[in-house]
């Protein structure tokens, strides 16, 4: 679950699920957005239970996202449209296991799209989202394909379920966005 929950955030952009910053020190940024969001979406619904006592049956979710990145400077695009789908084996969990995340997960692999206003596309598969908090996941990838291939993408998000999720629903969907004072790097 954790590794299905690990970016809740859809996710994964879920991604540009995230903040995500240049790869190595060294590397040279090529793109920075400025804002990136989105709606993640787990299959079946991560069942209610926010505490230990009242936490439902522990499920299989696989994680998808979509959404958009936009203000983004270098490289020649200004946004793109971000597309997750999950390829690693989902880890049984429950909301209480998403609201505590142990810091020994390893995390959910997919493959991540982007679609930039040019046309062009960024594919990078074997794109990691780990939860690091009840609300929070780090992303981090290499671009294999398309556009900026080879380059390296990371950073942070922040995401939300709907009011109600986890206590009085099982969890279908979560909203993210780039954590606050983050951007969306490719470098």
């Amino acid at each position: 679950m954790r590794k299905t929950l690990g970016l809740l955030c859809a996710a994964a952009l879920m991604l540009p699920i995230g903040v995500i910053t240049a790869g190595s020190a060294g590397a040279a940024t090529v793109t920075q957005c400025s804002a990136a969001a989105g709606t993640a979406t787990f299959t079946p619904p991560v069942a209610k239970g926010p505490t230990a006592a009242t936490q439902g049956p522990k499920r299989s979710s696989k994680l998808s996202s979509s959404g958009t990145v936009s203000g983004c400077a270098g490289g020649g695009v200004k946004s793109g449209k971000t597309k997750f789908v999950q390829t690693s084996k989902p880890t049984p969990g429950n909301c209480y296991t998403l609201l505590n995340p142990k810091a020994s997960s390893p995390g959910t692999l997919g493959t991540l799209t982007i679609t930039w206003n040019t046309g062009k596309v960024s594919t990078a598969k074997g794109f990691k989202i780990k939860q690091t908090a009840a609300t929070t996941a780090t992303t981090t990838g290499k671009i294999t394909s398309g556009q900026f291939a080879g380059k390296t993408i990371k950073g942070t998000v922040s995401f939300a379920p709907k009011k109600g999720d986890c206590v009085n629903s099982d969890l279908s969907q979560v909203s993210y966005t780039n954590k606050k004072g983050t951007k969306f790097v490719i470098g």
